[in-house]
């Protein structure tokens, strides 16, 4: 395919002069013998190694950033693990209080500063929860997958 003829010209002329009558008739046309494309080849050949040095960089941040993901959905599930533990402990704790509280009248400030506790601990949970599903989500949508 280096060799073929991409393109040709025609032409025709008439001259009338007094002394004499010209007529030219010519065909032009690239001389293909000569030219074997190597620019061009070589510029195809650095594309696709450009395009290549995409993909390997493009495949190389998403093992990085699906390595930070793991990493955080083991900080986050740690994390839950420890607050689901608090969160049983107060909870105990609370119904502790409450059966002082019927009994023996204990302080109510106390009583009510454990139930804001347990309602932290639980929204710190509810956060741990949303943040575990959005890593999820975009592991899944990096990897390619449905989301869970």
């Amino acid at each position: 395919n280096s060799n073929k003829i991409e393109w040709m010209s025609l032409f025709a002329e008439y001259e009338n002069e007094p002394d004499q009558d010209i007529a030219r008739v010519g065909v032009k046309l690239p001389l293909a013998f000569f030219n074997t494309k190597s620019q061009e080849k070589q510029i195809a050949r650095l594309e696709a190694d450009k395009a290549d040095l995409l993909i390997r960089n493009k495949n190389t941040q998403l093992d990085i950033e699906t390595n930070r993901l793991q990493k955080q959905k083991q900080t986050l599930a740690r994390l839950k693990d420890q607050n689901t533990k608090v969160l049983e402990t107060e909870v105990e704790l609370l119904k502790m209080f409450e059966e002082g509280y019927k009994i023996a009248n204990i302080n109510l400030l106390e009583l009510q500063d454990i139930k804001n506790k347990v309602i932290e601990t639980k929204e710190r949970l509810i956060q741990i929860k949303t943040a575990l599903n959005q890593n999820a989500i975009t592991t899944n949508y990096m990897q390619g997958s449905y989301n869970e």
